[in-house]
């Protein structure tokens, strides 16, 4: 008090301290995706939590990224191939919600057929091109526009030569060249003649 005497009084208080051991719950749960070659990945994804959020992640930060409201989109062009990717969430009090999922690139994209050239002889000739991505190798051919011939080959290339044998010579023939990718992709570039 004012005089210094000295008063103590004991207080007992009573405190219940709640841990949040509750992780995250899906809302969207994420699931495997498909897009096409050359396209942006655009996915959202949503999960709650009894708290509140902290923050979404993705292990492939190469190739992806999440922002804070779940959209997981490619951070770079994307190769046609798959990735396999763990999404995951957590909450203010480090609660993690995580799941696996595969992001596919799928081939839709034909090959690009260039270069086309015909090396003539007397009853042979060797048709050669090239692409701009592994495909296989097609020639159509006969003396007439409706073809009538093929020769072919099914390794995957990018330097192309089919030969055809036995030819008339001193007759006009008439062709076409194909190449399919190994995703079944498949290009035409014709009609020729030599």
């Amino acid at each position: 008090d004012n005089a210094t005497n000295p008063q103590l009084d004991w207080y007992e208080y009573n405190y219940t301290v709640n841990i949040d051991t509750t992780p995250p719950t899906w809302v969207i749960e994420p699931s495997n995706q498909t897009i096409n070659e050359g396209e942006s990945l655009s996915y959202k994804i949503r999960a709650s939590d009894n708290i509140e959020l902290d923050t979404y992640s993705i292990n492939d930060t190469t190739n992806f990224a999440i922002n804070q409201s779940g959209t997981v989109s490619n951070a770079t062009e994307l190769l046609v191939k798959t990735y396999n990717v763990n999404i995951s969430v957590n909450d203010t009090s480090n609660n993690l919600l995580s799941k696996a999922i595969s992001i596919t690139v799928q081939d839709v994209i034909s090959p690009v057929i260039s270069s086309i050239t015909a090396t003539v002889s007397t009853t042979t000739a060797t048709i050669a091109w090239t692409t701009n991505e592994l495909s296989n190798s097609s020639v159509s051919y006969g003396i007439t526009e409706n073809f009538g011939s093929h020769n072919g080959s099914s390794g995957l290339v990018t330097s192309h030569s089919i030969n055809l044998n036995g030819l008339s010579s001193s007759t006009l023939y008439y062709y076409n060249v194909s190449s399919c990718d190994q995703s079944s992709n498949c290009a035409t570039n014709g009609t020729f003649n030599f």
